[in-house]
């Protein structure tokens, strides 16, 4: 008999708009997810903190240098982040300013340290951030008994997924997770071992449904499994809504049982 597998399944973009929280809520409480990243100065983090706090999750913070939601931080589009942050043209105080920022909210609005610490867009990993993001860490929780972990976009390969997927993956991790993972380590930060769930977020329900069972069938003990799902009236990205749908169904749990795979 298989020996059961840990899976991280994490919802991404908590607070970027009530659909996503909607859905978010909705899948924690049918035991569907395992963790949610906060876009902490999303419009509608502040309003559904407090509902998420309420849930068994775990609850981390999304990194966030790229979208505009009126915050003091710059942002610029991804493109031109990993650019100017290669070839080191970040101001560095600016960085260090943003992350101490968005770690201040989350725990304010939280009332605790995140449980681990991502990206969006895995901003999280690219030079000069991740060196703010570490020493920020280190300053605040390396003291503590149970420290927050960091994503680790170390790819997963899956047979049967198509190669542009594999691909895009691939580049994702090129872009800083063996550095992430060397500097984390030298500061005693734990990071997950593998990391699925990147696609084109195109396809509906029907591909969603096979990527995620090429995902599931792929996962090794401790990996993260990222998702994007929203639901409801306000719902505006019918992709996300495909997962939504495809995560709430019968025939999620059977994959993940099929698998051995256990939530954590």
């Amino acid at each position: 008999m298989e020996k059961n597998k840990t899976l991280i399944l994490c919802a991404d973009d908590f607070g970027a708009n009530p659909a996503a929280n909607a859905a978010i809520l909705a899948l924690a409480q049918c035991g569907r997810l395992s963790a949610a990243s906060c876009l902490v100065d999303g419009p509608t983090f502040g309003r559904d903190a407090s509902l998420l706090h309420a849930t068994q999750l775990q609850t981390g913070l999304h990194l966030n240098f790229t979208d505009d939601f009126g915050q003091p931080d710059s942002v610029m589009p991804i493109n031109q982040l990993v650019l100017a942050a290669y070839l080191r043209r970040l101001k560095v105080s600016v960085v260090q300013t943003a992350v101490a920022r968005q770690l201040d909210r989350f725990e304010s609005l939280m009332g605790r340290a995140p449980d681990y610490i991502d990206g969006h867009l895995h901003v999280h990993q690219l030079p000069i951030i991740r060196d703010a993001l570490l020493a920020e860490m280190t300053k605040r929780y390396g003291h503590m008994p149970t420290q927050p972990w960091l994503r680790n976009t170390r790819f997963r390969k899956a047979p049967g997924l198509p190669t542009a997927l594999a691909l895009k993956a691939r580049t994702i991790q090129v872009l800083g997770s063996a550095k992430l993972v060397r500097l984390a380590a030298a500061k005693r930060f734990t990071t997950n071992t593998g990391f699925l769930g990147v696609y084109g977020f195109t396809g509906g329900e029907s591909a969603y449904s096979k990527y995620m069972q090429a995902w599931l069938g792929a996962v090794q003990d401790g990996d993260v499994l990222m998702c994007h799902p929203e639901c409801g009236d306000e719902a505006r990205d019918a992709q996300r809504c495909a997962e939504y749908h495809v995560l709430s169904s019968y025939n999620f749990t059977a994959w993940l049982e099929a698998n051995s795979i256990h939530l954590r």
